[in-house]
Protein backbone atom coordinates (compact mmCIF):
# COMPACT_ATOMS: atom_id res chain seq x y z
CA UNK A 1 0.00 0.00 0.00
CA UNK A 2 1.32 3.35 -0.86
CA UNK A 3 1.63 5.24 2.20
CA UNK A 4 2.54 9.10 2.89
CA UNK A 5 5.22 11.04 0.96
CA UNK A 6 6.58 14.10 2.19
CA UNK A 7 4.63 17.06 1.71
CA UNK A 8 0.54 17.22 0.44
CA UNK A 9 -0.15 19.38 -2.58
CA UNK A 10 -1.20 21.93 -0.29
CA UNK A 11 2.51 22.24 1.15
CA UNK A 12 4.59 20.91 -1.82
CA UNK A 13 4.17 24.13 -4.48
CA UNK A 14 2.86 21.86 -7.23
CA UNK A 15 0.76 24.85 -9.39
CA UNK A 16 -2.57 24.23 -9.51
CA UNK A 17 -5.45 25.98 -11.09
CA UNK A 18 -7.42 27.16 -7.83
CA UNK A 19 -11.52 27.07 -7.69
CA UNK A 20 -13.28 30.40 -6.21
CA UNK A 21 -12.57 31.18 -2.70
CA UNK A 22 -15.74 30.93 -0.45
CA UNK A 23 -13.82 32.54 2.14
CA UNK A 24 -16.95 34.75 4.17
CA UNK A 25 -15.79 38.66 4.47
CA UNK A 26 -16.03 39.35 8.41
CA UNK A 27 -12.95 40.99 10.00
CA UNK A 28 -10.47 38.40 11.76
CA UNK A 29 -9.75 38.53 15.08
CA UNK A 30 -6.43 38.17 17.07
CA UNK A 31 -5.07 34.74 17.42
CA UNK A 32 -8.11 33.17 15.76
CA UNK A 33 -7.98 29.77 14.71
CA UNK A 34 -8.36 28.22 11.26
CA UNK A 35 -11.68 26.26 12.49
CA UNK A 36 -13.23 29.99 13.81
CA UNK A 37 -12.73 31.83 9.99
CA UNK A 38 -13.35 29.26 7.63
CA UNK A 39 -17.12 27.39 7.58
CA UNK A 40 -18.05 24.10 7.28
CA UNK A 41 -19.74 23.27 3.48
CA UNK A 42 -20.60 21.14 0.93
CA UNK A 43 -21.21 20.84 -2.92
CA UNK A 44 -21.98 18.16 -4.89
CA UNK A 45 -19.21 16.18 -6.91
CA UNK A 46 -21.18 14.09 -9.46
CA UNK A 47 -23.86 12.14 -10.02
CA UNK A 48 -24.20 9.39 -12.36
CA UNK A 49 -27.19 7.27 -13.25
CA UNK A 50 -25.36 3.57 -14.47
CA UNK A 51 -28.56 1.78 -15.06
CA UNK A 52 -28.94 -2.36 -14.75
CA UNK A 53 -25.29 -3.02 -16.78
CA UNK A 54 -24.05 -1.04 -13.54
CA UNK A 55 -24.04 -4.36 -11.81
CA UNK A 56 -20.26 -5.61 -11.97
CA UNK A 57 -19.15 -2.56 -13.13
CA UNK A 58 -16.70 0.55 -12.01
CA UNK A 59 -17.39 4.13 -11.15
CA UNK A 60 -14.29 6.14 -11.92
CA UNK A 61 -15.97 9.62 -12.39
CA UNK A 62 -13.17 12.45 -11.57
CA UNK A 63 -14.05 14.60 -8.52
CA UNK A 64 -15.22 18.19 -8.63
CA UNK A 65 -12.88 20.49 -6.89
CA UNK A 66 -13.96 22.25 -3.75
CA UNK A 67 -12.86 25.80 -2.83
CA UNK A 68 -10.86 24.58 0.81
CA UNK A 69 -10.30 21.05 2.33
CA UNK A 70 -12.15 18.01 2.01
CA UNK A 71 -13.69 16.49 5.60
CA UNK A 72 -15.35 13.35 3.86
CA UNK A 73 -17.23 12.42 1.06
CA UNK A 74 -20.82 11.32 0.88
CA UNK A 75 -21.63 8.72 -0.97
CA UNK A 76 -25.13 7.28 -1.84
CA UNK A 77 -26.53 4.45 -4.00
CA UNK A 78 -30.10 4.29 -5.71
CA UNK A 79 -30.88 0.99 -6.67
CA UNK A 80 -34.49 1.53 -8.18
CA UNK A 81 -36.61 -0.25 -10.47
CA UNK A 82 -36.54 -3.82 -9.73
CA UNK A 83 -38.96 -6.17 -9.36
CA UNK A 84 -39.30 -10.20 -9.18
CA UNK A 85 -40.09 -12.42 -5.68
CA UNK A 86 -38.11 -12.66 -2.80
CA UNK A 87 -37.29 -16.08 -1.84
CA UNK A 88 -35.88 -15.67 1.31
CA UNK A 89 -36.11 -11.97 3.77
CA UNK A 90 -32.75 -10.70 4.50
CA UNK A 91 -33.85 -11.25 8.37
CA UNK A 92 -33.30 -14.90 7.87
CA UNK A 93 -30.43 -14.87 5.81
CA UNK A 94 -27.37 -16.29 7.94
CA UNK A 95 -25.72 -12.93 9.74
CA UNK A 96 -22.40 -13.37 8.46
CA UNK A 97 -23.87 -12.72 4.69
CA UNK A 98 -22.51 -9.62 4.48
CA UNK A 99 -25.76 -8.04 1.94
CA UNK A 100 -27.70 -8.87 4.77
CA UNK A 101 -26.53 -6.56 6.82
CA UNK A 102 -25.86 -3.12 5.40
CA UNK A 103 -26.57 -2.65 1.50
CA UNK A 104 -23.01 -0.83 1.15
CA UNK A 105 -21.90 -4.54 1.06
CA UNK A 106 -22.67 -4.17 -3.34
CA UNK A 107 -19.14 -2.20 -3.34
CA UNK A 108 -16.71 -4.75 -3.43
CA UNK A 109 -14.00 -2.02 -3.73
CA UNK A 110 -13.14 1.36 -2.69
CA UNK A 111 -10.20 2.92 -3.57
CA UNK A 112 -9.56 6.62 -2.71
CA UNK A 113 -6.00 8.50 -3.36
CA UNK A 114 -5.04 12.21 -2.56
CA UNK A 115 -3.54 14.13 -5.45
CA UNK A 116 -0.13 13.11 -4.62
CA UNK A 117 -0.87 9.77 -5.48
CA UNK A 118 -0.88 8.67 -1.45
CA UNK A 119 -3.74 5.95 -0.77
CA UNK A 120 -6.24 7.04 1.97
CA UNK A 121 -8.23 3.89 1.62
CA UNK A 122 -8.34 0.17 -0.14
CA UNK A 123 -10.68 -1.79 0.81
CA UNK A 124 -11.82 -5.14 -0.96
CA UNK A 125 -13.97 -6.55 2.22
CA UNK A 126 -17.77 -5.77 1.24
CA UNK A 127 -18.04 -5.08 5.03
CA UNK A 128 -15.25 -2.72 5.54
CA UNK A 129 -16.70 0.33 4.78
CA UNK A 130 -19.78 -0.02 6.99
CA UNK A 131 -17.07 -1.27 9.60
CA UNK A 132 -15.05 1.66 10.02
CA UNK A 133 -18.52 4.11 9.66
CA UNK A 134 -19.41 2.45 12.43
CA UNK A 135 -16.15 1.77 14.92
CA UNK A 136 -14.01 4.33 13.83
CA UNK A 137 -15.13 7.68 15.63
CA UNK A 138 -14.85 9.53 12.12
CA UNK A 139 -18.57 8.63 11.16
CA UNK A 140 -21.51 9.59 13.40
CA UNK A 141 -21.31 8.59 17.36
CA UNK A 142 -23.47 6.46 19.76
CA UNK A 143 -26.73 5.44 17.83
CA UNK A 144 -25.60 7.85 14.64
CA UNK A 145 -22.16 5.44 14.36
CA UNK A 146 -24.60 2.77 12.61
CA UNK A 147 -25.73 4.15 8.90
CA UNK A 148 -28.08 1.46 8.87
CA UNK A 149 -29.84 3.55 11.88
CA UNK A 150 -29.81 6.80 9.50
CA UNK A 151 -33.03 8.05 8.63
CA UNK A 152 -32.46 7.42 4.87
CA UNK A 153 -31.36 4.07 4.89
CA UNK A 154 -33.90 1.72 3.08
CA UNK A 155 -32.51 -1.85 3.09
CA UNK A 156 -32.89 -4.23 0.37
CA UNK A 157 -36.71 -5.14 -0.74
CA UNK A 158 -37.87 -8.67 -1.10
CA UNK A 159 -41.06 -7.61 -1.76
CA UNK A 160 -42.31 -9.25 -5.20
CA UNK A 161 -43.70 -5.94 -6.56
CA UNK A 162 -39.75 -4.38 -5.67
CA UNK A 163 -37.37 -7.05 -4.82
CA UNK A 164 -33.83 -5.31 -4.76
CA UNK A 165 -34.48 -2.45 -4.59
CA UNK A 166 -32.65 -0.16 -1.67
CA UNK A 167 -30.80 3.31 -0.95
CA UNK A 168 -27.98 3.93 1.61
CA UNK A 169 -26.12 6.75 2.53
CA UNK A 170 -22.80 6.46 3.68
CA UNK A 171 -19.48 8.36 4.37
CA UNK A 172 -15.46 7.96 2.83
CA UNK A 173 -14.27 10.11 5.99
CA UNK A 174 -10.80 11.77 6.41
CA UNK A 175 -11.15 14.33 9.41
CA UNK A 176 -9.58 13.37 12.65
CA UNK A 177 -10.69 15.77 14.56
CA UNK A 178 -13.17 18.71 14.84
CA UNK A 179 -11.11 21.79 12.93
CA UNK A 180 -9.46 20.34 10.12
CA UNK A 181 -7.02 17.53 11.36
CA UNK A 182 -6.33 15.48 8.73
CA UNK A 183 -8.33 17.11 5.42
CA UNK A 184 -7.33 17.02 2.76
CA UNK A 185 -6.77 19.89 0.14
CA UNK A 186 -8.91 20.07 -2.93
CA UNK A 187 -8.64 23.54 -3.82
CA UNK A 188 -6.47 23.11 -7.31
CA UNK A 189 -8.90 22.27 -10.17
CA UNK A 190 -6.26 20.41 -12.01
CA UNK A 191 -4.55 18.33 -8.74
CA UNK A 192 -7.93 16.39 -7.39
CA UNK A 193 -7.87 13.08 -5.37
CA UNK A 194 -9.47 10.23 -7.42
CA UNK A 195 -12.08 7.67 -5.91
CA UNK A 196 -12.75 4.01 -7.83
CA UNK A 197 -15.84 2.16 -6.43
CA UNK A 198 -16.35 -1.37 -7.57
CA UNK A 199 -19.82 -3.12 -7.86
CA UNK A 200 -20.41 -6.50 -7.28
CA UNK A 201 -21.77 -8.67 -10.29
CA UNK A 202 -25.46 -8.96 -10.60
CA UNK A 203 -25.16 -12.78 -9.62
CA UNK A 204 -23.56 -12.07 -6.19
CA UNK A 205 -26.59 -9.81 -5.36
CA UNK A 206 -29.62 -11.67 -6.62
CA UNK A 207 -28.31 -14.99 -4.92
CA UNK A 208 -28.01 -13.41 -1.39
CA UNK A 209 -31.29 -10.73 -1.41
CA UNK A 210 -34.23 -12.04 -4.04
CA UNK A 211 -34.88 -13.58 -6.79
CA UNK A 212 -35.50 -10.80 -9.58
CA UNK A 213 -37.07 -10.60 -12.82
CA UNK A 214 -35.61 -7.14 -13.29
CA UNK A 215 -32.49 -6.06 -11.66
CA UNK A 216 -32.73 -2.62 -10.32
CA UNK A 217 -31.01 0.48 -11.87
CA UNK A 218 -27.97 1.74 -10.30
CA UNK A 219 -27.56 5.57 -9.74
CA UNK A 220 -24.33 6.72 -7.37
CA UNK A 221 -23.97 10.29 -6.39
CA UNK A 222 -20.86 11.56 -4.36
CA UNK A 223 -21.25 14.73 -2.41
CA UNK A 224 -17.95 16.60 -1.28
CA UNK A 225 -18.34 18.23 2.82
CA UNK A 226 -15.20 20.48 3.02
CA UNK A 227 -13.75 23.60 5.73
CA UNK A 228 -13.70 26.60 3.08
CA UNK A 229 -10.52 28.11 2.42
CA UNK A 230 -9.10 30.92 4.27
CA UNK A 231 -6.52 33.42 3.14
CA UNK A 232 -3.34 32.93 4.95
CA UNK A 233 -4.30 29.75 7.24
CA UNK A 234 -4.61 26.24 6.97
CA UNK A 235 -5.99 23.76 9.22
CA UNK A 236 -3.75 21.99 11.74
CA UNK A 237 -0.83 19.70 10.61
CA UNK A 238 -1.58 19.82 6.94
CA UNK A 239 -0.64 17.23 5.27
CA UNK A 240 -1.40 14.37 8.25
CA UNK A 241 -3.79 11.56 7.25
CA UNK A 242 -5.41 8.72 8.66
CA UNK A 243 -5.26 5.76 6.18
CA UNK A 244 -7.01 2.61 6.00
CA UNK A 245 -5.10 -0.14 4.72
CA UNK A 246 -7.13 -3.80 4.17
CA UNK A 247 -4.59 -6.45 5.30
CA UNK A 248 -5.13 -10.60 5.39
CA UNK A 249 -3.70 -12.48 8.23
CA UNK A 250 -1.21 -15.31 8.28
CA UNK A 251 -1.55 -18.28 8.42
CA UNK A 252 -5.31 -19.42 8.43
CA UNK A 253 -7.13 -20.12 12.11
CA UNK A 254 -7.42 -23.37 12.29
CA UNK A 255 -10.43 -24.94 14.42
CA UNK A 256 -9.70 -25.57 18.15
CA UNK A 257 -5.87 -24.75 17.73
CA UNK A 258 -4.38 -22.20 19.95
CA UNK A 259 -1.51 -20.01 17.68
CA UNK A 260 -0.79 -16.25 16.66
CA UNK A 261 -1.80 -15.09 13.85
CA UNK A 262 0.25 -12.12 11.81
CA UNK A 263 -1.74 -9.24 10.76
CA UNK A 264 0.83 -7.40 9.02
CA UNK A 265 3.11 -3.89 9.48
CA UNK A 266 1.83 -0.78 9.94
CA UNK A 267 3.29 2.97 10.82
CA UNK A 268 2.61 6.15 12.57
CA UNK A 269 -0.72 6.15 15.37
CA UNK A 270 -2.98 2.85 15.29
CA UNK A 271 -6.47 5.02 15.84
CA UNK A 272 -8.35 1.90 15.18
CA UNK A 273 -7.87 -1.90 14.29
CA UNK A 274 -11.20 -3.80 13.18
CA UNK A 275 -10.93 -7.53 12.95
CA UNK A 276 -13.39 -9.58 10.72
CA UNK A 277 -13.37 -13.65 10.91
CA UNK A 278 -14.04 -15.28 7.99
CA UNK A 279 -14.71 -19.31 7.47
CA UNK A 280 -13.71 -20.88 4.12
CA UNK A 281 -16.53 -20.50 2.59
CA UNK A 282 -16.52 -16.61 3.48
CA UNK A 283 -18.97 -15.80 5.85
CA UNK A 284 -18.43 -14.05 8.38
CA UNK A 285 -18.52 -16.21 12.42
CA UNK A 286 -18.58 -15.53 15.47
CA UNK A 287 -17.53 -19.31 16.26
CA UNK A 288 -13.83 -18.55 15.27
CA UNK A 289 -13.22 -16.28 18.22
CA UNK A 290 -11.86 -18.27 21.17
CA UNK A 291 -14.45 -20.93 23.27
CA UNK A 292 -16.84 -20.70 20.22
CA UNK A 293 -18.83 -24.14 19.58
CA UNK A 294 -20.28 -23.88 16.61
CA UNK A 295 -21.56 -27.83 16.89
CA UNK A 296 -23.74 -26.61 19.77
CA UNK A 297 -23.93 -22.52 18.99
CA UNK A 298 -21.81 -21.93 21.89
CA UNK A 299 -20.69 -18.44 22.28
CA UNK A 300 -18.31 -18.15 25.16
CA UNK A 301 -18.83 -14.89 26.18
CA UNK A 302 -23.08 -15.40 27.43
CA UNK A 303 -22.15 -19.22 28.62
CA UNK A 304 -22.06 -20.17 32.40
CA UNK A 305 -17.94 -21.62 32.97
CA UNK A 306 -17.02 -19.96 29.55
CA UNK A 307 -14.10 -18.34 31.56
CA UNK A 308 -10.39 -19.03 30.00
CA UNK A 309 -10.99 -18.49 26.36
CA UNK A 310 -8.64 -15.12 25.91
CA UNK A 311 -7.95 -13.09 22.95
CA UNK A 312 -4.22 -11.46 23.04
CA UNK A 313 -3.24 -8.93 20.63
CA UNK A 314 1.04 -8.74 20.18
CA UNK A 315 3.26 -5.51 18.97
CA UNK A 316 6.77 -6.09 18.29
CA UNK A 317 6.45 -10.17 20.40
CA UNK A 318 5.52 -7.93 23.27
CA UNK A 319 1.68 -8.85 24.45
CA UNK A 320 -0.11 -5.81 24.78
CA UNK A 321 -3.72 -7.03 26.03
CA UNK A 322 -4.61 -10.12 26.94
CA UNK A 323 -8.19 -10.49 27.95
CA UNK A 324 -10.94 -13.09 28.31
CA UNK A 325 -13.43 -13.23 24.99
CA UNK A 326 -16.07 -11.98 27.12
CA UNK A 327 -14.23 -8.66 28.54
CA UNK A 328 -13.50 -7.90 24.97
CA UNK A 329 -17.29 -8.00 24.42
CA UNK A 330 -18.23 -5.74 26.70
CA UNK A 331 -14.94 -3.46 26.95
CA UNK A 332 -16.36 -3.00 22.84
CA UNK A 333 -19.77 -2.17 24.56
CA UNK A 334 -18.40 0.09 27.01
CA UNK A 335 -16.73 1.99 23.96
CA UNK A 336 -19.66 1.90 22.00
CA UNK A 337 -22.53 2.20 23.95
CA UNK A 338 -25.03 3.60 21.57
CA UNK A 339 -25.12 0.65 18.96
CA UNK A 340 -27.58 -2.16 19.35
CA UNK A 341 -26.83 -5.12 20.94
CA UNK A 342 -28.26 -7.87 18.91
CA UNK A 343 -27.81 -12.24 20.07
CA UNK A 344 -25.40 -10.37 23.23
CA UNK A 345 -22.76 -8.52 21.16
CA UNK A 346 -22.73 -5.04 19.13
CA UNK A 347 -23.40 -5.25 15.46
CA UNK A 348 -21.24 -6.61 12.82
CA UNK A 349 -21.12 -10.42 13.77
CA UNK A 350 -18.04 -12.09 13.55
CA UNK A 351 -15.81 -8.60 14.06
CA UNK A 352 -13.77 -7.39 17.07
CA UNK A 353 -12.65 -4.01 17.69
CA UNK A 354 -9.64 -2.26 19.82
CA UNK A 355 -9.83 1.62 19.68
CA UNK A 356 -7.65 3.88 20.73
CA UNK A 357 -9.89 6.89 20.72
CA UNK A 358 -11.19 6.99 23.96
CA UNK A 359 -8.30 9.07 25.72
CA UNK A 360 -11.04 11.54 27.10
CA UNK A 361 -14.16 9.57 27.45
CA UNK A 362 -14.37 5.79 27.86
CA UNK A 363 -17.48 6.13 24.87
CA UNK A 364 -15.52 6.71 21.05
CA UNK A 365 -17.42 10.19 20.56
CA UNK A 366 -15.00 11.35 17.49
CA UNK A 367 -13.02 13.65 19.43
CA UNK A 368 -10.15 12.53 21.73
CA UNK A 369 -6.85 14.13 22.30
CA UNK A 370 -4.18 11.47 20.44
CA UNK A 371 -2.97 10.32 24.03
CA UNK A 372 -3.80 6.80 23.56
CA UNK A 373 -2.98 6.28 19.72
CA UNK A 374 -0.72 3.57 19.68
CA UNK A 375 2.47 4.90 17.74
CA UNK A 376 4.18 2.10 15.74
CA UNK A 377 7.28 2.17 13.03
CA UNK A 378 7.36 0.76 9.64
CA UNK A 379 8.72 -2.21 10.29
CA UNK A 380 6.34 -2.81 13.96
CA UNK A 381 4.52 -6.10 13.84
CA UNK A 382 1.11 -6.84 14.81
CA UNK A 383 -0.45 -10.03 15.85
CA UNK A 384 -3.60 -11.73 17.55
CA UNK A 385 -3.26 -14.88 19.68
CA UNK A 386 -6.44 -17.13 20.65
CA UNK A 387 -6.12 -18.95 23.54
CA UNK A 388 -7.64 -20.88 21.65
CA UNK A 389 -9.44 -20.67 18.75
CA UNK A 390 -13.22 -22.04 18.50
CA UNK A 391 -14.27 -24.62 17.24
CA UNK A 392 -16.32 -23.71 13.84
CA UNK A 393 -17.21 -26.26 10.73
CA UNK A 394 -15.56 -24.52 7.84
CA UNK A 395 -12.43 -24.63 8.96
CA UNK A 396 -9.38 -23.07 8.32
CA UNK A 397 -10.78 -19.61 8.38
CA UNK A 398 -9.26 -16.43 7.94
CA UNK A 399 -8.82 -12.90 9.86
CA UNK A 400 -9.23 -9.88 7.67
CA UNK A 401 -7.61 -6.71 9.74
CA UNK A 402 -8.78 -3.05 9.10
CA UNK A 403 -6.07 -0.89 9.99
CA UNK A 404 -6.67 3.01 10.61
CA UNK A 405 -3.62 4.87 11.26
CA UNK A 406 -2.32 8.27 11.36
CA UNK A 407 0.71 8.87 9.10
CA UNK A 408 2.00 12.49 10.05
CA UNK A 409 2.76 15.27 7.13
CA UNK A 410 6.02 16.91 6.83
CA UNK A 411 5.46 19.02 9.99
CA UNK A 412 4.52 15.79 12.15
CA UNK A 413 1.38 15.90 13.82
CA UNK A 414 0.91 17.57 17.44
CA UNK A 415 -0.91 15.15 20.50
CA UNK A 416 -3.07 16.79 23.32
CA UNK A 417 -5.04 19.47 23.59
CA UNK A 418 -4.66 21.01 20.62
CA UNK A 419 -6.74 18.43 18.37
CA UNK A 420 -9.42 19.25 19.97
CA UNK A 421 -8.95 23.31 20.18
CA UNK A 422 -7.58 23.48 17.49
Amino acid sequence: MARAKAGSIAQSGVPGTQVGNTYPQTTRGQGQTFAELSRISQRTSYQVGLGTPGWGQTVDQPLAAAPGYLRYLDITVLGASGAGSGTQTLSTLPPGVDIGVHASAILNNVLFRDAAGNTIYSLTDPIALYAINMYSGQGGVLQAADPALWPSYSSISVASGTAGNFMFHIRLPFEIAPGGLGTIAVGAANLQPSLHLGIVPSAAFTTTAALQTTLPAITVEVDANYWAAVPGMAPPDLGTTLQWQQLTANPSVVTGSSSKITLGKSEGYITTLILLFRDSTGQRTDYMLPGGIQSSTTKPWTQPGGIGNRLQLWVDSVLVLDEDIHEVMDRMYCSFPGLAITSNRLPIVGSIVYTFRNSITQAVLGVDDGALWMPVTPGSLLEIGGVGWGSFTNSPGNITALIGSIVPGPGGVQQGLANIAP
